[in-house]
């Protein structure tokens, strides 16, 4: 038997109440804890830390011995090239998520903890939204603690929000434009009829928080103007849905007509608003001149967008061997680092929680399929298949245009292959539902408490190390033996 999630009126015993605040207060606090307990392991930079932590570094206190700068080479950019030409040594992504990366470094310096902070917060910010946007989508609160608890247990998530890297923050700030664009849907429910239109842009404020977080996560990495284009689909789809509800005639020229200040200012123009104040001194001019004009910010802000294009065209052409990947739980585990402790060894092994990916993609169908038989303004299908695609977009992209598969590409996904385990939860027999709840935490939970040594650089023997992969490998499909 399953369960309508398909309602308009929510119902006295869904209403937000003082156990919710303590069931995220305690998922948040658990997750907050869990990211910083050996935070310093790796103590030193890893992956693509070695260029987004520098850059922090260098935004903050412009001090290359301060920030490790002092070399020629930098694993393969020449330092003083990339200082001169570009003023950092990651130009080829926009500088939010290294501003945030930068808090940290500013206050306790660069070294490995400092340096993921942010990381740490975002991380840990994003499974408390998970809980309120499953919430709100489901009515159900075994599923809201379903879809956070299982984003805590994921391998993937777990490692980038203790890493000062840019996906992170994407996560975050798409998942919270998701969920302003909830509460704006909540208002566009609340219109009665929907035959008069409100005419107030400060009547829309979930909608601009929502473009502000679009903003935000574009500004953090490109990757996040995808999230920009699905919120945008999907506010405007709603818009023109509940004209057409209501039996109103010309449903598309109406939402144009009525609603173009409110998308127009908040899903366009406050994106570009945002990720444009984000360069705000990192690009030489004066705002002051003409945007034509040699010494102009404009003109610098525009043509660092066109070296940004043409870095990622000539990567996407220089590909040999594309490695497309359509399911990321296949893709081969990766080894961030390694490092010998004497006689044993600590590395950070990453790949999908089998008990989270699984289940989730199996569930996408049954999704998918129930999002194209409703006939309501409100599904939660729509938002949880938004938030998936253009996302996983992203992963397609990615893994098409390189000859390796880069599973940090995925992190952004990972919220909402949550929310669709969560989901699984909701349409479940309300009897069954505590007991698939626990069984599916207890899964993820235990194979996470397994595999925790090797996702925090735990001192291991070598041949513990090598047994972790060699399980990691079985379970992915790439053990040879």
């Amino acid at each position: 038997m399953t369960t309508d999630l398909h309602v308009e009126h929510v119902p006295a015993q869904f209403v937000w109440q003082k156990r919710d605040w303590l069931a995220v207060a305690a998922l948040s606090l658990i997750g907050l804890t869990l990211l910083l307990l050996r935070l310093n392991s790796p103590s030193w930079l890893v992956f693509d830390e070695h260029w987004y932590a520098r850059d922090g570094c260098w935004y903050v206190l412009a001090s290359r011995p301060q920030c490790d700068l002092t070399r020629e080479i930098l694993v393969d950019k020449n330092v003083e090239e990339f200082l001169r030409d570009y003023n950092e040594v990651s130009p080829e992504q926009p500088p939010l998520g290294k501003w945030l990366i930068g808090i940290g470094i500013w206050i306790f310096g660069l070294n490995g903890r400092p340096a993921r902070l942010a990381s740490v917060g975002c991380g840990a910010a994003t499974i408390t939204l998970i809980y309120f946007l499953a919430y709100k989508l489901f009515r159900s609160r075994i599923a809201a603690i379903v879809s956070a608890g299982l984003l805590m247990f994921d391998f993937l998530h777990f490692v980038q929000a203790r890493l000062a890297m840019l996906d992170i923050f994407v996560s975050f700030f798409g998942v919270a434009a998701y969920v302003f664009s909830v509460l704006d849907r909540e208002q566009i429910l609340e219109r009665g009829n929907g035959k008069v239109a409100e005419s107030r842009l400060w009547d829309r404020k979930w909608r601009f928080a929502a473009g502000l977080s679009c903003g935000a996560a574009a500004a953090s990495k490109l990757s996040g103007w995808f999230v920009v284009l699905g919120i945008f689909l999907l506010i405007t789809g709603w818009e023109i849905h509940s004209r057409r509800s209501y039996g109103l005639r010309l449903a598309l020229f109406r939402t144009f007509r009525e609603e173009n200040g409110s998308i127009g200012l908040a899903l366009v123009g406050l994106p570009i608003v945002v990720y444009a104040a984000s360069y705000t001194g990192r690009l030489e001019g004066t705002i002051f001149a003409w945007p034509w004009a040699t010494n102009s910010w404009f003109r610098a802000m525009l043509h660092h967008q066109f070296f940004m294009i043409q870095y990622h065209s000539t990567a996407l052409n220089a590909r040999v061997n594309p490695a497309t990947l359509f399911l990321p739980m296949l893709a081969k585990p990766m080894l961030y680092w390694s490092q010998p402790a004497g006689d044993l060894v600590r590395g950070v092994l990453v790949f999908g929680n089998p008990f989270i990916w699984w289940p989730a993609f199996a569930t996408l169908l049954v999704i998918a399929w129930r999002r194209f038989h409703a006939r309501k303004i409100d599904p939660p299908e729509g938002v949880v298949l938004s938030g998936f695609f253009v996302n996983y977009a992203v992963w397609i992209l990615m893994t098409w245009a390189r000859p390796q598969v880069m599973l940090h590409y995925f992190t952004p996904v990972l919220p909402f292959t949550s929310l669709m385990v969560g989901y699984l939860i909701a349409i479940i027999s309300p009897k069954l539902r505590p007991v698939a709840a626990v069984a599916i935490l207890a899964m993820a939970g235990l194979i996470f408490a397994f595999y925790y040594p090797v996702l925090t650089a735990i001192p291991i023997s070598a041949h513990a190390l090598e047994t972790y992969t060699n399980v990691a490998n079985v379970i992915t499909g790439h053990y040879n033996h």
